[in-house]
């Protein structure tokens, strides 16, 4: 039975890094890629006078350096695109924005270092020179792209219950062979050689579901064409998850291992095991799984109602011919205090009731 948990929560844990990854097919460069966010720029910062210090600052550091846009198509969706910067090649699946067609681009947006000897803290120094501000820098490292992955939401909560599942499926299995332990131990068999044995068993299970997790993702990344960072990260977070079980594993062996000592081993033999410890374990994995799967339902009906009155409004929205979609910059929504900044905020405004009081504009909050 372990053996079967083992092999189909590998393949559903592959499916599943898989499924992030499709989620992630345009902005997954942020979790893999040094860059600074900017939110704010002086009214004197340019793109023309940004653009030429990077080409030159790619120069000077031997780096390959990238300005991220985002862009608005004629469904509403937002498109990511990149001008770069020194010589190089941009991640699979990016899309390029050459240098003159980005000439209107906002300032305040991203910029990766995607290769060379750029330092992140320089470029964000550079840009700070240039006239950007409210800056904050973002270092991924492998252990933060999987926590991104399950810190929330479903993703731990199915990463807990599979743990759980384990868990009982192996205190289960000892239990199960107690009898015979005390059996071997009489028989003059080492103690840890005996409740080890099943560590054994499921590292072999571990390595044959993680070699056909492996398999999977590979084909599957061949198949959707996800770029191939992203199987690097499947393999991480596949071994990660069968540490987990492997350390899972130890610990019971170990827990058994040690509490057989206190205990006369006629009385295993007979059957008779102390069953209060043994039931409190169980008790306490059913407690925690009856909360995380309340959790899980809850968190299932609210996000369930919100995807499907999303999707009721992308229906809606597609029948109407002659509706647009407006969006703004990260510039958009601070433009500045100056005075001319307030004259142009004003005239929007203005613009805006105008629109409402004839009832020509419908407004939707998504915050």
């Amino acid at each position: 039975m372990k053996k079967l948990f083992i092999l189909i929560s590998n393949l559903l844990a592959s499916l599943f890094f898989v499924w992030v990854f499709t989620i992630w097919t345009d902005t997954y460069v942020s979790y893999y890629y040094p860059n600074v966010v900017v939110h704010d720029s002086s009214p004197e910062t340019t793109f023309q006078h940004v653009a030429t210090r990077l080409e030159k600052l790619a120069e000077e550091t031997d780096s390959f350096i990238a300005i991220q846009h985002q862009d608005p198509n004629s469904e509403g969706t937002t498109v990511f695109s990149y001008t770069t910067f020194g010589d190089g090649k941009l991640p699979d699946g990016l899309q390029e924005k050459n240098l003159e067609d980005a000439q209107s681009s906002s300032v305040e947006t991203n910029y990766f270092v995607f290769d060379g000897h750029l330092d992140i803290h320089l470029l964000r120094e550079e840009l700070s020179q240039l006239g950007l501000t409210n800056m904050h820098l973002t270092i991924p490292s492998k252990l933060s792209t999987l926590m991104a992955i399950f810190s929330n939401g479903f993703q731990l909560i199915g990463l807990l219950i599979f743990i759980l599942t384990f868990g009982a499926l192996t205190l289960i299995s000892q239990i199960s062979q107690l009898r015979s332990s005390g059996i071997r131990l009489i028989s003059g068999e080492k103690r840890w050689s005996i409740f080890l044995r099943p560590v054994g068993e499921d590292l072999k299970g571990i390595a044959v579901g993680f070699s056909l997790a492996g398999v999977l993702a590979i084909l599957m990344q061949k198949i959707l064409s996800l770029p191939t960072q992203s199987l690097m990260t499947i393999g991480e977070g596949l071994l990660s998850y069968n540490l987990i079980l492997l350390s899972i594993s130890l610990f019971f062996a170990q827990l058994f291992a040690v509490g057989i000592k206190k205990i006369h081993l006629m009385q295993i033999i007979k059957g008779q095991v102390p069953v209060r410890g043994i039931i409190s374990l169980i008790l306490i994995g059913q407690l925690l799984a009856i909360i995380i799967v309340t959790l899980g339902i809850g968190s299932s009906l609210k996000y369930s109602q919100a995807w499907q009155q999303h999707r009721i409004g992308q229906e809606a929205w597609s029948q109407e011919r002659q509706l647009i979609t407006l969006s703004i910059s990260r510039e958009g929504t601070s433009p500045g205090f100056d005075e001319q900044a307030q004259r142009k905020l004003i005239t929007w405004y203005q613009l805006m009731d105008l629109a409402f009081s004839e009832k020509r504009l419908s407004y939707l909050d998504t915050s």
